[in-house]
């Protein structure tokens, strides 16, 4: 990892999603003309780990629910339930 770091250090972090991981992050856009936090609204969301993007959106990560339950998807936000 160190040398990764030395070698490109302006390099993003990824993290794995989805059901293997037992992550699952929120990601709310606010590029090409998407404001996904328009979409989300007044909805209250649990407090959580969250990131700042490159483009002044947010990534929300949270604990993933053991349960197979499908959740809606919201306008704007987009479904990348097992990562990119």
């Amino acid at each position: 990892m160190e040398g990764w770091w030395c070698k490109w250090p302006g390099a993003n972090i990824g993290i794995a999603t989805g059901k293997g991981s037992g992550i699952v992050v929120i990601d709310i856009d606010r590029k090409e003309g998407i404001d996904g936090e328009e979409a989300i609204g007044d909805r209250q969301l649990p407090d959580t780990v969250e990131q700042t993007t490159g483009s002044g959106g947010r990534h929300l990560i949270y604990i993933r629910p053991k349960t197979d339950k499908k959740y809606r998807t919201y306008t704007n936000i987009p479904n990348q339930p097992q990562g990119r």
